[in-house]
């Protein structure tokens, strides 16, 4: 079963354009872009084809990530 932070990543995602599926409990993000790779959640995982973003949907927090990014973005201000 999703946790409900699941609604919040995808509809991220989706406003983000970037593609993603869902095989069970993990979500698999497949970067458009090189800088994506650095502000989106998740393990990289290289492919033959592609580096993509494993994220855990059983432990994985929206508010933390969206507060990280934040945080990260002021410091950079």
């Amino acid at each position: 079963m999703l946790n409900m932070n699941t609604p919040i990543l995808t509809a991220l995602l989706q406003k983000l354009e970037q593609p993603y599926t869902i095989d069970g409990n993990t979500l698999i993000i497949t970067p458009t872009s090189s800088p994506m790779l650095e502000c989106l959640p998740g393990e990289w995982i290289n492919t033959d084809d592609a580096t993509l973003l494993h994220v855990d949907l059983n432990t994985f927090d929206a508010i933390e990530y969206m507060a990280g990014i934040t945080n990260s973005l002021a410091r950079t201000i």
